[in-house]
């Protein structure tokens, strides 16, 4: 257990590090100019006192991850000290990172200082596309007379995929932007369990009436070769997917959200895709029209986290500590969902089981792979 006094320190070095706008990162990589200061230097001969197994997995991971490996001057319990410090400073900032991201846009942050013309497509907490034209890393949007950064957490292959803007349409397609980031640079930063698989005899004709609804439940366990389909998606830390379609009144509306297998220090973030539908009982799928399709990123933050864990949205909502959306369509087929969904999500293997189920029924020839 770490003395109190650690905790002060760490605290003070966080308010140090973001009154000087500096990198996490930078500060606490040894194997560059850390930033060793008297508080740092502190910390560090509290931490070599002893380190614990969850220390060790902790350093571990930094290293292997982050390929940083020792730093001249220091001996290596006082490296592994200074990673240690590095990981404990940024876990106590994700969660104002996360609400930082978050929040909403106001006139007065850098980018709209910037570019004043922007504030004038802002819609919620989103931008319009408009005459904006994404640049080729997926980073930036080029309008005529500015550049802008969008959300770090939008999918890449989403943004980029031309068929988007052409067929939706840039004045119905509206994305998140960083409104804190001003800069011009365009420089590039299990074996799967189906718990309860969909119902794959309703979606055909939307037959889901007042008060219904229908829900899936897809999770990825260890693989025991990487030739398994599902490998990559558990070693790259993807952990559940859940599905629900429900009729509320008249209203169709859908919930799918991806889950990682655990959090991240102490956040939980998820990505989640909503659409919803005044199209009634008996209307034909490729048919649909959605009032809108929307993406989003949310974050759980400690308690929330494991409150999230142990949920499911088809049974228990369980509210994010913050979220923001990254992108809404208005008007648009509802059928647009499943190429969409392709887009957004990561865990490949999770979505082929979740597609396999849903649209059992349907024959390949009213399956669309394109938005239209």
């Amino acid at each position: 257990m770490l003395p109190q006094r650690y905790w002060e320190i760490i605290d003070q070095i966080l308010k140090e590090i973001e009154s000087a706008q500096l990198s996490v990162y930078s500060c606490f990589d040894p194997s560059g100019d850390a930033y060793l200061t008297p508080l740092v230097r502190e910390a560090i001969e509290i931490r070599v006192r002893g380190f614990s197994e969850k220390d060790e997995k902790d350093y571990r991971s930094t290293v292997e991850t982050s390929g940083v490996y020792g730093r001249a001057g220091l001996t290596d319990d006082e490296r592994m000290a200074l990673i240690l410090i590095g990981v404990d400073v940024k876990q106590q900032i994700q969660p104002r990172e996360c609400q930082r991201c978050c929040e909403s846009y106001h006139v007065d942050a850098p980018v709209f200082r910037k570019a004043p013309e922007l504030w004038n497509l802002v819609r919620d907490d989103l931008v319009s596309v408009n005459s904006g034209v994404v640049a080729p890393s997926g980073q930036l949007i080029r309008y005529p007379s500015f550049l802008c950064r969008l959300h770090g957490h939008l999918p890449k292959h989403f943004i980029l995929y031309e068929t988007l803007f052409k067929v939706v349409g840039r004045n119905r397609l509206y994305l998140r932007v960083d409104q804190y980031d001003d800069s011009q640079s365009d420089v590039i930063y299990a074996l799967e369990e189906v718990i309860r698989p969909m119902d794959p005899t309703f979606l055909k004709q939307l037959k889901i009436f007042r008060g219904e609804k229908k829900w899936g439940y897809y999770e990825v366990l260890p693989p025991e070769h990487p030739t398994d389909y599902q490998y990559w998606d558990y070693h790259q830390g993807f952990g559940k997917l859940e599905v629900v379609f429900k009729r509320n009144g008249d209203d169709l509306s859908c919930m799918i959200e991806e889950l990682p297998r655990e959090a991240d220090g102490r956040v939980l973030t998820s990505l989640c895709l909503h659409a919803t539908s005044k199209c009634p009982v008996d209307t034909d799928w490729n048919d649909a029209v959605a009032d809108h399709i929307d993406g989003a990123i949310q974050f759980y933050f400690d308690e929330r986290a494991l409150e999230r864990f142990d949920s499911n949205i088809s049974v228990a909502e369980c509210d994010a500590s913050c979220r923001t959306h990254l992108f809404r369509i208005e008007e648009t087929s509802l059928s647009n969902l499943l190429p969409i969904a392709k887009m957004f999500f990561q865990a490949e293997s999770l979505l082929k089981d979740w597609v396999d189920d849903q649209f059992r029924f349907f024959k390949p020839s009213e399956l669309q792979d394109k938005i239209v």
